[in-house]
């Protein structure tokens, strides 16, 4: 049994592995009538954002396991292949081989009971007050909203110093574009002074896309009571859905 796409400009597949996974060897067989070749693998942390390009696929051969193995392991939550011609995308086999890292996606820092801050607070239409503690109420559908200002910000103090070691932010698409939140910034520390932008500089969000599940992963762990997201401008800052793993210190 195969997938199979129409015939298109760069047709592509893409699996989820709903976390983040140190991948070491995908594996792939094709029947006779499937031609594979001029193929590129992809592995990513955001859905169809090409992060790491790490197999050209030149010479593939049907009816036998073609093994693609990486030296370095690559840790991704997305694996795309992506065939750049007017022409279909078929796969009848694809394994993957890797370990999920440690506390990947795993949203263990109870977020519900924790004090949310933000520069200023929106106020709908329909008279809805979009408050900071909406993006970490686990529904997706309700967001925090400021008002459109310069460098709007929004903070969650977690009550306690935490290693962090990763954050997991969701946005809804919106035709305006004001949940798309490229170019902010997140911090993490201890202090509230200057709206938390004295703490550590932890990630510059450079290609968010909304309608996604945005995962940044910090390599080395991080300790903060504050988190605070920072988006330089004169804009609205729009947070959607907001979860933190780490584990608490002491």
């Amino acid at each position: 049994t195969c997938s199979h796409t129409n015939q298109q400009t760069n047709p592509w597949w893409s699996v989820d592995l709903h976390g983040v996974y140190n991948i070491t060897c995908i594996c792939q067989c094709q029947d006779l009538h499937r031609e594979l070749s001029s193929r590129l693998y992809l592995l990513g942390n955001l859905h169809m954002e090409i992060n790491v390009k790490v197999q050209n696929i030149t010479a593939f051969l049907s009816n036998q396991i073609n093994v693609y193995e990486f030296p370095s392991s690559m840790s991704r939550r997305y694996v795309t292949v992506i065939r750049p011609e007017n022409t279909f995308m078929v796969l009848c086999d694809v394994k993957i081989t890797g370990t999920k890292m440690e506390n990947s996606n795993k949203p263990n820092i109870q977020l519900m009971d924790k004090r949310a801050y933000q520069s200023t607070t929106y106020t709908g239409i329909d008279e809805i007050h979009y408050t900071a503690d909406r993006a970490l109420d686990g529904n997706q559908s309700t967001c925090s909203h400021t008002n459109q200002q310069i460098d709007p910000w929004w903070s969650v103090d977690l009550q306690d110093v935490y290693n962090i070691s990763c954050i997991s932010i969701y946005n809804v698409h919106q035709d305006n574009k004001v949940t798309n939140i490229s170019g902010a910034k997140i911090y993490i520390g201890n202090s509230r002074q200057n709206n938390g932008i004295n703490n550590k500089l932890v990630q510059n969000i450079t290609a968010f896309l909304a309608n996604q599940i945005n995962v940044f992963e910090f390599p080395s762990s991080v300790s903060g009571r504050y988190v605070t997201v920072i988006r330089p401008g004169n804009t609205f800052m729009v947070l959607c859905d907001v979860k933190i793993t780490g584990t608490k210190m002491g």
